[in-house]
């Protein structure tokens, strides 16, 4: 696994082979970047089901301020902090928690975040449950965005309003903001 751009662009991180997720392609996360990159400097971005930590890490490296990983697998996490420390990335925080329950902290704790991105694992229902909970949340800013990768069978309902969509192979990337009022 590698950081694609940015000030670690090219650096290596580890990977643990035991665990048993779905790491973000580069083709994917390049895209998912070049689409965010006007959003993305100084910007709070939480990574959801981290799971290896790539998209929080490709963040930073691109100039995110701050960057949350939750994931509830605690060999996840310490494989983040690893990386963490490994790439000299000081501004994050590495949260040893199921989701939903992370989101509930973040809203009694008035946290807020510009980007949230959800890779949760496929087909489990995940998608719409923390979904119904970030549009009753209030831990998205205003202009804040939604980004869900999913597999392409699966259906997203929300109240949110879907601004973007990008399909590679299986795999979609579905942006979403905070209807209009």
């Amino acid at each position: 696994m590698r950081v694609i751009g940015g000030i670690a662009g090219s650096r290596k991180v580890k990977m643990d082979n035991s665990l048993t997720i779905r790491p973000i392609s580069d083709r994917v996360k390049q895209s998912l970047f070049e689409i965010l990159k006007y959003d993305i400097v100084a910007s709070v971005f939480l990574d959801l089901f981290a799971g290896s930590g790539s998209v929080g890490l490709e963040a930073l490296s691109r100039g995110a301020k701050e960057a949350v990983f939750v994931d509830k697998n605690e060999k996840c996490t310490r494989l983040i902090r690893a990386n963490l420390k490994t790439l000299d990335f000081i501004s994050a925080e590495v949260i040893n928690a199921d989701a939903s329950r992370a989101l509930d902290v973040f809203s009694r704790q008035n946290r807020k975040f510009l980007l949230i991105f959800l890779d949760p694992p496929y087909e489990m229902g995940l998608i719409k449950n923390i979904l119904k909970k970030l549009e009753t949340s209030d831990i998205l800013l205003e202009n804040g965005v939604v980004i869900v990768k999913r597999h392409k069978k699966e259906v997203i309902e929300t109240a949110f309003t879907l601004v973007k969509e990008r399909f590679y192979g299986d795999t979609v990337l579905s942006f979403f903001k905070r209807p209009a009022k």
